[in-house]
């Protein structure tokens, strides 16, 4: 599946792209806020083909997409279910530092907030981060989501608990493309 924005393409992830999800994810600056323990080659290796093998890929339940500028993979967007019986999906992101700054992140998670509304019947759609994250915090503002709250000391990094915010849209105050 591919979505596309005014200047990005949202691919669905494939076998060939685990080697720059390996690239993404073992970038300190890109898990700050995330975890601690950087990831081995081999652990994202598995965790990738398990989710290309897995039940939450074929029921359309997860949605993993390698986001692309001029044929350059520049990050990831993902969109979960969270609570299905009130039509509640989850959405993130991860961009390689070297694009950061550009409106990519916000551009990529306002198209697939339209694909999580018109093709996954979405509801609600909440996005979390850890509460220092704030370009994360800005990309959830940009696409209009509102802060709903703040769960406490529920992320543990280098060995304290930190905050995290949560915040959400409603199918009816996604923005046009």
């Amino acid at each position: 599946m591919k979505l596309l924005s005014k200047r990005l393409g949202l691919k669905s992830l494939q076998l060939q792209d685990i080697e720059f999800l390996q690239k993404l994810e073992q970038n300190p600056l890109v898990q700050k806020y995330e975890q601690d323990i950087i990831p081995t080659a081999n652990k994202i290796k598995i965790k990738y083909t398990n989710y290309l093998n897995s039940a939450e890929y074929f029921n359309n339940r997860k949605y993993y997409f390698i986001v692309k500028k001029n044929d350059i993979n520049i990050g990831k967007v993902t969109l979960k279910t969270s609570r299905e019986a009130i039509l509640e999906w989850e959405m993130g992101w991860a961009f390689d530092p070297e694009y950061w700054g550009n409106g990519y992140a916000s551009e990529a998670a306002l198209r697939l907030l339209h694909f999580a509304v018109k093709h996954r019947n979405a509801r609600r759609i909440i996005a979390k981060c850890h509460e220092g994250n704030k370009g994360s915090e800005k990309v959830m503002l940009k696409i209009g989501m509102q802060k709903e709250g703040l769960f406490r000391k529920t992320l543990y990094l280098n060995h304290t608990w930190y905050n995290q915010i949560i915040y959400s849209i409603l199918k009816e105050e996604v923005k046009d493309i």
